[in-house]
């Protein structure tokens, strides 16, 4: 007896997003700038590549090989002028993403009149520490992308990006994650660090995603957490038709 074998779906490219930070953010000659992008796929990232205009100049591994990767990469503003940063990601296969740009605007630093020699005490830096008292808070501000029943392929990688703003009455800083509440988790890593954000700033928090293969309706809800392991603010989802 001869038994058919139906032949495996292609594997969709890996997608890749530039989290932070912003298209025209300003730099001066000389300063590093640590550009945090997030990128996914369903065989697997293998590598995330920094380009500026054109030529790789940092490359990260994901020595995981998992499906989704979230590292940072440092860019050192060498020359006046407009940078042109690209990000690709390559999956297991070697496909490779489309490409995720920002440009860095880079300006000379201001010239200044040699200082009168003055005894200085040497400089120290106090860490953030997070203030348990503070009273947590975070607000919804929009869908960025993916909105309610958008139809995604079945099988194919998507970033979902939620932007909220920071109504605690303290800054975000170290400790800070947004975390699997429940729903369908998606092939999502459980938790991920966020970024610094100051009383009343904004975020756009970033989750690499991977649809399910059964065709349905899935929604997968994610909050914010602090140091201390407590939950606060609205809770944010993503919901998607998969075909």
């Amino acid at each position: 007896m001869l038994i058919g074998c139906s032949q495996a779906q292609p594997a969709t490219k890996p997608v890749v997003s530039v989290l932070s930070p912003s298209s025209g953010t300003r730099a001066l000659v000389g300063e590093t700038i640590m550009l945090y992008v997030a990128a996914a796929s369903d065989v697997g990232i293998k590598r995330i590549e920094l380009r500026n205009n054109g030529q790789v100049i940092a490359s990260q591994v994901n020595n995981e090989v998992a499906h989704t990767f979230s590292p940072r990469i440092s860019f050192t503003a060498s020359q006046v002028g407009t940078a042109l940063l690209s990000i690709v990601a390559f999956d297991t296969l070697n496909a490779q993403s489309d490409v995720a740009t920002v440009q860095i605007l880079i300006e000379n630093r201001p010239l200044r009149p040699n200082p009168e020699p003055t005894a200085t005490k040497p400089a120290t830096s106090t860490p953030a520490i997070f203030n348990p008292n503070c009273a947590l808070n975070a607000a919804f501000v929009a869908d960025v992308n993916i909105p309610d029943n958008t139809i995604i392929a079945a099988g194919s990688t998507f970033i979902k990006t939620w932007r909220v703003r920071n109504t605690s009455s303290c800054d975000w800083g170290d400790g800070f994650e947004l975390v699997f509440v429940q729903g369908s988790k998606m092939g999502a890593v459980p938790n991920v660090s966020i970024l610094t954000t100051p009383r009343n700033g904004q975020i756009d928090l970033t989750m690499s995603f991977i649809a399910p293969k059964e065709p349905d309706t899935y929604s997968s809800t994610w909050q914010l957490r602090a140091p201390n392991g407590k939950l606060f603010g609205t809770q944010m989802y993503v919901k998607i038709k998969v075909l």
